[in-house]
Protein backbone atom coordinates (compact mmCIF):
# COMPACT_ATOMS: atom_id res chain seq x y z
CA UNK A 1 0.00 0.00 0.00
CA UNK A 2 1.28 3.48 -0.85
CA UNK A 3 2.21 5.78 2.01
CA UNK A 4 -0.15 8.40 0.50
CA UNK A 5 -3.07 5.98 0.28
CA UNK A 6 -5.61 6.25 3.11
CA UNK A 7 -6.28 3.23 5.26
CA UNK A 8 -9.63 1.54 4.93
CA UNK A 9 -10.87 3.24 8.11
CA UNK A 10 -9.74 6.66 6.90
CA UNK A 11 -11.22 6.01 3.46
CA UNK A 12 -14.56 5.27 5.09
CA UNK A 13 -14.34 8.43 7.18
CA UNK A 14 -13.43 10.52 4.12
CA UNK A 15 -16.40 9.14 2.21
CA UNK A 16 -18.68 9.92 5.14
CA UNK A 17 -17.42 13.51 5.26
CA UNK A 18 -18.01 13.91 1.51
CA UNK A 19 -21.49 12.39 1.81
CA UNK A 20 -22.36 14.68 4.71
CA UNK A 21 -21.15 17.72 2.74
CA UNK A 22 -23.19 16.70 -0.30
CA UNK A 23 -26.19 16.33 1.97
CA UNK A 24 -26.12 19.98 3.00
CA UNK A 25 -29.13 21.63 1.37
CA UNK A 26 -28.32 25.34 1.50
CA UNK A 27 -25.50 27.50 0.20
CA UNK A 28 -25.06 28.93 3.69
CA UNK A 29 -24.51 25.47 5.19
CA UNK A 30 -22.07 24.42 2.45
CA UNK A 31 -20.15 27.68 2.83
CA UNK A 32 -19.90 27.25 6.60
CA UNK A 33 -18.65 23.68 6.14
CA UNK A 34 -15.90 24.41 3.63
CA UNK A 35 -14.86 27.56 5.49
CA UNK A 36 -14.45 25.39 8.57
CA UNK A 37 -12.29 22.93 6.62
CA UNK A 38 -10.18 25.72 5.11
CA UNK A 39 -9.45 27.04 8.58
CA UNK A 40 -7.88 23.69 9.45
CA UNK A 41 -5.37 23.61 6.55
CA UNK A 42 -1.65 23.93 7.14
CA UNK A 43 0.78 25.76 4.82
CA UNK A 44 1.57 22.74 2.66
CA UNK A 45 -2.12 22.01 2.20
CA UNK A 46 -2.77 25.63 1.22
CA UNK A 47 -0.05 25.36 -1.44
CA UNK A 48 -1.65 22.19 -2.78
CA UNK A 49 -5.06 23.87 -2.79
CA UNK A 50 -3.65 26.85 -4.68
CA UNK A 51 -2.23 24.53 -7.36
CA UNK A 52 -5.66 22.90 -7.73
CA UNK A 53 -7.37 26.28 -8.03
CA UNK A 54 -4.98 27.39 -10.78
CA UNK A 55 -6.14 24.40 -12.84
CA UNK A 56 -9.72 25.68 -12.85
CA UNK A 57 -11.15 28.20 -15.30
CA UNK A 58 -13.43 30.79 -13.72
CA UNK A 59 -15.96 32.72 -15.80
CA UNK A 60 -17.48 36.05 -14.91
CA UNK A 61 -20.14 38.07 -16.69
CA UNK A 62 -18.15 41.29 -16.90
CA UNK A 63 -20.64 43.02 -19.20
CA UNK A 64 -23.73 41.98 -17.27
CA UNK A 65 -22.29 42.97 -13.89
CA UNK A 66 -20.68 46.24 -14.98
CA UNK A 67 -22.26 49.63 -14.25
CA UNK A 68 -24.05 51.07 -17.32
CA UNK A 69 -21.34 53.66 -18.00
CA UNK A 70 -18.65 50.93 -18.05
CA UNK A 71 -20.81 48.60 -20.15
CA UNK A 72 -21.17 51.34 -22.77
CA UNK A 73 -17.39 51.51 -23.11
CA UNK A 74 -17.44 47.79 -23.94
CA UNK A 75 -20.40 47.61 -26.31
CA UNK A 76 -19.23 50.51 -28.48
CA UNK A 77 -16.66 48.13 -29.99
CA UNK A 78 -19.28 45.57 -31.08
CA UNK A 79 -20.12 45.03 -34.73
CA UNK A 80 -23.71 45.11 -35.97
CA UNK A 81 -23.91 41.33 -36.09
CA UNK A 82 -22.34 40.97 -32.63
CA UNK A 83 -24.87 43.38 -31.15
CA UNK A 84 -27.70 41.35 -32.69
CA UNK A 85 -26.41 37.89 -31.73
CA UNK A 86 -25.28 38.73 -28.19
CA UNK A 87 -28.77 39.85 -27.18
CA UNK A 88 -29.58 36.13 -26.92
CA UNK A 89 -27.04 35.47 -24.14
CA UNK A 90 -29.32 36.45 -21.25
CA UNK A 91 -32.17 38.73 -20.28
CA UNK A 92 -29.67 41.12 -18.74
CA UNK A 93 -27.66 41.31 -21.97
CA UNK A 94 -30.83 41.73 -24.03
CA UNK A 95 -31.99 44.62 -21.85
CA UNK A 96 -28.56 46.25 -21.88
CA UNK A 97 -27.93 45.90 -25.63
CA UNK A 98 -31.47 47.03 -26.47
CA UNK A 99 -31.38 50.15 -24.31
CA UNK A 100 -31.61 53.58 -25.93
CA UNK A 101 -28.21 54.67 -24.58
CA UNK A 102 -26.50 51.58 -26.02
CA UNK A 103 -28.24 51.98 -29.37
CA UNK A 104 -27.19 55.63 -29.65
CA UNK A 105 -23.61 54.84 -28.61
CA UNK A 106 -23.08 52.08 -31.15
CA UNK A 107 -24.86 54.07 -33.89
CA UNK A 108 -22.41 56.94 -33.38
CA UNK A 109 -19.55 54.46 -33.47
CA UNK A 110 -20.82 52.82 -36.69
CA UNK A 111 -21.49 56.08 -38.53
CA UNK A 112 -19.04 58.56 -36.92
CA UNK A 113 -22.06 60.81 -36.53
CA UNK A 114 -22.49 62.05 -32.97
CA UNK A 115 -25.06 64.73 -33.82
CA UNK A 116 -27.85 62.46 -35.07
CA UNK A 117 -30.97 62.30 -32.91
CA UNK A 118 -32.68 59.10 -33.96
CA UNK A 119 -35.28 57.00 -32.21
CA UNK A 120 -34.48 53.47 -31.10
CA UNK A 121 -36.73 52.16 -33.88
CA UNK A 122 -34.81 54.14 -36.51
CA UNK A 123 -31.46 52.86 -35.22
CA UNK A 124 -32.82 49.30 -35.22
CA UNK A 125 -33.89 49.67 -38.87
CA UNK A 126 -30.45 51.05 -39.74
CA UNK A 127 -28.78 48.10 -38.01
CA UNK A 128 -31.01 45.62 -39.86
CA UNK A 129 -30.20 47.19 -43.22
CA UNK A 130 -26.49 47.32 -42.47
CA UNK A 131 -26.46 43.70 -41.28
CA UNK A 132 -28.24 42.62 -44.47
CA UNK A 133 -25.69 44.47 -46.59
CA UNK A 134 -22.80 42.91 -44.68
CA UNK A 135 -24.29 39.48 -45.38
CA UNK A 136 -24.86 40.31 -49.04
CA UNK A 137 -28.64 40.26 -48.61
CA UNK A 138 -29.80 43.84 -49.07
CA UNK A 139 -33.26 42.73 -50.18
CA UNK A 140 -33.76 39.86 -47.80
CA UNK A 141 -36.60 41.31 -45.77
CA UNK A 142 -38.41 44.03 -47.51
CA UNK A 143 -37.11 43.23 -50.70
CA UNK A 144 -39.26 43.25 -53.74
CA UNK A 145 -39.88 47.00 -53.67
CA UNK A 146 -36.20 47.78 -53.08
CA UNK A 147 -35.20 45.36 -55.83
CA UNK A 148 -37.59 46.97 -58.31
CA UNK A 149 -36.20 50.41 -57.47
CA UNK A 150 -32.61 49.22 -57.93
CA UNK A 151 -33.36 47.61 -61.28
CA UNK A 152 -35.29 50.66 -62.45
CA UNK A 153 -32.36 52.95 -61.63
CA UNK A 154 -29.84 50.70 -63.39
CA UNK A 155 -31.92 49.36 -66.25
CA UNK A 156 -34.22 52.25 -67.06
CA UNK A 157 -37.81 51.42 -67.99
CA UNK A 158 -38.43 47.65 -67.95
CA UNK A 159 -39.45 45.89 -71.11
CA UNK A 160 -42.96 44.40 -71.47
CA UNK A 161 -41.45 40.95 -70.83
CA UNK A 162 -39.50 41.96 -67.71
CA UNK A 163 -39.86 39.91 -64.55
CA UNK A 164 -40.62 41.81 -61.34
CA UNK A 165 -37.68 41.13 -59.00
CA UNK A 166 -38.31 39.08 -55.88
CA UNK A 167 -35.90 37.90 -53.15
CA UNK A 168 -35.44 34.71 -55.19
CA UNK A 169 -34.72 36.45 -58.49
CA UNK A 170 -32.57 39.34 -57.26
CA UNK A 171 -29.18 39.01 -55.54
CA UNK A 172 -26.31 41.25 -54.47
CA UNK A 173 -22.73 40.64 -53.33
CA UNK A 174 -19.47 42.61 -53.40
CA UNK A 175 -20.78 45.44 -55.56
CA UNK A 176 -22.55 43.24 -58.13
CA UNK A 177 -26.27 42.93 -58.76
CA UNK A 178 -27.85 39.91 -60.44
CA UNK A 179 -31.49 39.75 -61.53
CA UNK A 180 -33.76 38.29 -64.15
CA UNK A 181 -34.44 40.75 -66.92
CA UNK A 182 -36.76 38.14 -68.41
CA UNK A 183 -37.70 34.71 -67.07
CA UNK A 184 -34.98 33.15 -69.23
CA UNK A 185 -32.32 35.91 -69.13
CA UNK A 186 -29.99 36.66 -66.21
CA UNK A 187 -28.25 40.04 -66.00
CA UNK A 188 -25.22 40.79 -63.81
CA UNK A 189 -24.33 44.45 -63.28
CA UNK A 190 -21.15 45.68 -61.58
CA UNK A 191 -21.82 48.87 -59.69
CA UNK A 192 -18.12 49.61 -59.28
CA UNK A 193 -17.09 49.61 -62.95
CA UNK A 194 -20.49 49.90 -64.69
CA UNK A 195 -20.05 46.70 -66.70
CA UNK A 196 -22.78 44.21 -67.48
CA UNK A 197 -23.03 40.56 -68.44
CA UNK A 198 -26.02 38.48 -69.45
CA UNK A 199 -26.55 34.74 -69.31
CA UNK A 200 -29.07 32.24 -70.60
CA UNK A 201 -29.15 28.50 -71.19
CA UNK A 202 -28.87 26.94 -74.62
CA UNK A 203 -32.57 26.06 -74.54
CA UNK A 204 -33.64 29.36 -72.96
CA UNK A 205 -34.84 27.62 -69.79
CA UNK A 206 -36.81 29.72 -67.33
CA UNK A 207 -34.95 30.56 -64.13
CA UNK A 208 -36.52 30.46 -60.69
CA UNK A 209 -33.63 31.18 -58.32
CA UNK A 210 -30.64 33.55 -58.58
CA UNK A 211 -27.52 33.81 -56.43
CA UNK A 212 -24.20 35.63 -56.63
CA UNK A 213 -20.92 35.79 -54.70
CA UNK A 214 -17.58 37.46 -55.27
CA UNK A 215 -16.61 34.94 -57.95
CA UNK A 216 -19.67 32.83 -58.80
CA UNK A 217 -23.05 33.50 -60.39
CA UNK A 218 -25.74 30.86 -59.90
CA UNK A 219 -29.12 30.54 -61.58
CA UNK A 220 -31.34 27.50 -61.11
CA UNK A 221 -33.85 26.77 -63.84
CA UNK A 222 -37.10 24.86 -63.68
CA UNK A 223 -35.16 21.92 -65.13
CA UNK A 224 -32.45 22.35 -62.44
Amino acid sequence: MSLDSPSSDNATTIQQIISLFNGLSTNFARRAAYHGLLNQLNSAEWCELRARIEQRTFQKDILGESPPEIALQIVQHLSVSDLHVLKRVSRRWHALLSSASTQRTVYCQWTNNSSAHLTTAQITRYAQRRLSLERGQPVAAAAAAAARRAVRVIDGQPSPHSTAPTPNTFAYAHGRLAWLSCPDLLLVHSIRNATRQQFCTENRDRFRLVGISNSVVVAISTRA
